[in-house]
């Protein structure tokens, strides 16, 4: 390997380091130390470390390989942001054959906090793997979506949620032990007898039907929105159960009532 110094007209201290290793191979810097092999300490303004990779080349700016078994090949501690960094492609590759690719420990504040464009975080894992194995809570500040639509379970049946909390649920199939909604007067306003439904001539005939675009080939037997009334559907065609359900129940109590009345006028007539 090769030292040489700047003039001493240089403003700053320099050291241009160039040279071959003894694998034959380019090496601008090699240090073997049996404590820490190089440490840099900013007293300043500046960085510690900056590395600048213009040359138009493919070739990693950094690459770090550790082969000792269990060591951490890049750990950083820091009262501030302990690693950052800008680009226009990959801000951070990272790829493990054994356990963790990243693993991130937040004791306070946040483990890993991740800003993107476009992707702010991919993870691809081969099959029977988890792309993101979280453990504690996890929060969201925005939309989650499927990569590709009607393809992917949320959870399985000896994975499944404990409890879901949620003002709406859209889906073609739910399946649960048990569907607690809110119903109590003091979650609710402007509550009044509606006057305005025939119950029995609002709940229409019940149609066998399969869902399009769905792998699902399983026949089903339920309600078309088209022929519901308005309050219990919405502009996309979903159904809203809990109005179904009080219209059924309402049909109900009006073919007893008129039930009841048949009944008195044919006792009447008896007697």
């Amino acid at each position: 390997m090769g030292l040489r110094d700047v003039p001493k007209a240089s403003a700053y201290p320099y050291v241009d380091l160039g040279g071959y290793n003894t694998s034959g191979h380019l090496t601008t810097l090699e240090c073997t130390g049996k404590a820490d092999t190089l440490r840099l300490v900013s007293t300043a303004d500046g960085s510690a470390l900056v590395l600048d990779n213009s040359a138009a080349s493919l070739r990693p700016t950094l690459k770090i390989r550790n082969e000792a078994s269990g060591a951490d090949a890049v750990h950083v501690e820091s009262q501030g942001v302990g690693l950052w960094m800008l680009c226009n492609k990959r801000a951070l590759y990272a790829y493990s054959s054994g356990e963790e690719a990243i693993y991130a420990y937040g004791a306070k504040g946040t483990g890993i906090h991740v800003v993107g464009a476009q992707t702010a975080l991919r993870a691809v894992v081969e099959p029977n793997g988890h792309a993101l194995d979280t453990s504690g809570r996890s929060r969201f500040g925005g939309d989650i979506f499927p990569l590709t639509d009607d393809s992917y379970n949320c959870g399985d049946s000896v994975h499944r949620w404990k409890n879901v909390y949620a003002d709406e649920v859209h889906a073609n199939r739910v399946v649960a032990n048990s569907v607690v909604t809110r119903s109590m007067s003091k979650f609710k306003e402007n509550i009044e007898s509606p006057t305005d439904i025939n119950y029995l001539s609002a709940v229409p005939d019940p149609k066998y039907f399969n869902w399009k675009d769905s792998n699902d080939q399983k026949r089903y037997l339920g309600y078309i929105a088209d022929q519901l009334p308005r309050i219990a559907r919405d502009d996309e065609g979903n159904v809203h159960m809990n109005s179904v359900i009080a219209i059924l129940c309402g049909a109900v109590q009006q073919l007893k009532a008129e039930n009841e009345q048949l009944r008195r006028i044919i006792q009447g007539k008896d007697s």
